[in-house]
């Protein structure tokens, strides 16, 4: 008998939480960096607080320009708007004057409220047994969404001005000839290494919960049903034979225990009649 070979996934409320939490995490920590891209000028620019050709850029801190490989976060620092004398692209929490880099804000703001949304949800499915049909559904909605804010977190964050505006950074030559250029590239660093690490773990969450979705593990049917999978059948007709020959012995115990009841009466009666004859005879 020829059978077809399938895959079967069962739903396990632990897994997504586990790598939902690896993932929000990842992503919080990639808005905190400072060096989520890293910029080469080509060039130290003479605008800049920066005395070197490359340095870190995040979200929301910056790399520190007098010691190498701390971060600045303009919230805690006072006089220190941009990373340049022009600019004022750390002045505000959102809004810094570069649409991109406002817009991957929000985006990086969005995506760490639903992510830790679901980071919530899943713990509490697991402690309230909620049903695995709604935590298919949510999980699958939500980080489908969490995915959209990551990728375009990451895209727009590269299309922002100290990357591609063709006049943002100054150059003064030995003859005091003021020119602006553009950056000669922007490249991942940490911060979006994190950010597509977490994208990644996301995406495998996705992967997983449509595979439980469209390919549940087969459970026990009820008897209603008669609707069977080869590892249920036997364990099934095995609890179904117990069922019968323990509902034989029972009834065989109870005729058994008639008989024997009705045979004692039977030899009761069948002796007073005796008794009553040899009476007579007498």
């Amino acid at each position: 008998m020829n059978r077809k070979c399938e895959f079967r996934f069962r739903y396990r409320g632990c897994i997504p939480a586990i790598f939902i939490t690896l993932a929000f995490t990842l992503s919080f920590l990639s808005c905190l960096d400072c060096f989520f891209v890293r910029v080469d000028v080509g060039f130290a620019p003479d605008n800049s607080y920066f005395e070197k050709t490359t340095f870190g850029l995040g979200l929301w801190t910056f790399e520190n320009p007098l010691v190498s490989g701390k971060c600045i976060n303009p919230a805690f620092v006072t006089n220190v708007g941009g990373i340049t004398i022009d600019d004022e692209l750390y002045a505000s929490f959102f809004s810094n004057g570069d649409p991109g880099w406002g817009i991957a804000r929000l985006l990086a703001a969005l995506g760490l409220l639903t992510g830790f949304a679901l980071t919530i949800f899943q713990w509490m499915s697991i402690c309230l047994h909620v049903k695995t049909n709604i935590q298919l559904i949510v999980t699958v909605v939500l980080t489908i969404i969490i995915v959209s804010l990551e990728g375009s977190k990451i895209g727009l964050f590269f299309e922002t001005e100290p990357c591609t505006a063709a006049d943002f950074w100054e150059r003064i030559d030995a003859d005091e000839v003021s020119t602006h250029h553009k950056a000669d590239t922007c490249h991942m660093d940490r911060g979006a290494q994190m950010s597509t690490a977490s994208l990644t773990i996301y995406s495998i969450v996705i992967v997983y919960t449509l595979l439980c979705s469209f390919y549940p593990a087969r459970e026990h049917q009820s008897v209603d049903t008669f609707d069977y999978d080869d590892v249920s059948l036997p364990s099934y007709l095995g609890s179904l034979g117990k069922s019968i020959n323990s509902k034989f012995s029972k009834t065989s115990s109870k005729a058994s225990s008639k008989f024997s009841a009705a045979k004692s009466q039977f030899s009761g009666a069948s002796a007073k009649s005796n008794t009553s004859s040899a009476r007579g005879n007498s």
